[in-house]
């Protein structure tokens, strides 16, 4: 089932399997880290080989991690609705697949939809994770994972969304074995949100969009071209 929503288009597969195949036609949000070599799990190489249909992709729903973090996706969900009153928040199906309008391999699946009181569209991001080595809390002092990162702008891109919240609950076991929970939320991601829009608007093309948001102006940059045309070779 497909249906246009502003400039995004919305695909809602029946089931897990159609969600599966229907993110072999693109990029993903989740895909921005390794596409851009920034995710620790996997490569580029091995994403270009995955959406080339050269390599199958590991079926990790299974593991322990990430079944933890399916079952804790809608208590946060409901927690950053309780949490934010001011915010409309709704979450059609695991399955739902943004795709934007003028390039349908940038798409999403987001963990939930917000609405603010001015009726502007933005995304919520969910995440869980367990901290295993001191360094790893580095990623988390005063920001978020690069890779996170990328997903979340990707998000923006596939979305149109003008802002985007990351909620975040980050385990760790002290010395003695005790186990700590801490839950962050992260709202760093409004700005970037709107200046990527109102440039898109502006110059007409999502390359010069994020030429303008890293430089200042338009126009060919390394780091656009890289992405974009890595994207479009994937999109092939």
């Amino acid at each position: 089932m497909n249906r246009e929503q502003a400039k995004s288009i919305i695909v809602l597969p029946a089931d897990h399997a159609a969600w599966l195949k229907e993110r072999k036609f693109g990029i993903g949000a989740s895909d921005a880290g390794a596409m851009l070599g920034l995710s620790k799990w996997k490569s580029n190489e091995a994403l270009w080989e995955e959406k080339t249909g050269l390599r199958t992709a590991e079926d990790i729903s299974g593991k322990p991690y990430v079944q933890y973090g399916h079952d804790a996706e809608p208590h946060l969900r409901a927690l950053f609705a309780l949490d934010h009153p001011e915010l409309t928040v709704t979450y059609e199906s695991p399955f739902k697949i943004i795709r934007n309008g003028d390039h349908p391999f940038i798409f999403c699946t987001p963990d939930g939809e917000l609405t603010d009181a001015e009726c502007r569209r933005g995304g919520l991001e969910i995440k869980t994770t367990e901290i295993m080595s001191p360094g790893q809390w580095a990623q988390w002092k005063g920001r978020i994972p690069d890779q996170y990162y990328a997903q979340v702008i990707w998000q923006m891109i596939a979305t149109g969304w003008e802002f985007v919240w990351l909620k975040a609950q980050i385990k760790w076991h002290d010395r003695d074995g005790t186990l700590r929970l801490d839950t962050r939320e992260y709202d760093n991601f409004r700005v970037s949100a709107a200046i990527l829009a109102e440039n898109t608007a502006k110059y007409g093309t999502v390359e010069d969009a994020l030429t303008a948001y890293n430089t200042g102006k338009p126009g060919a940059s390394a780091y656009s071209k890289a992405v974009m045309a890595a994207a479009e070779r994937w999109r092939k």
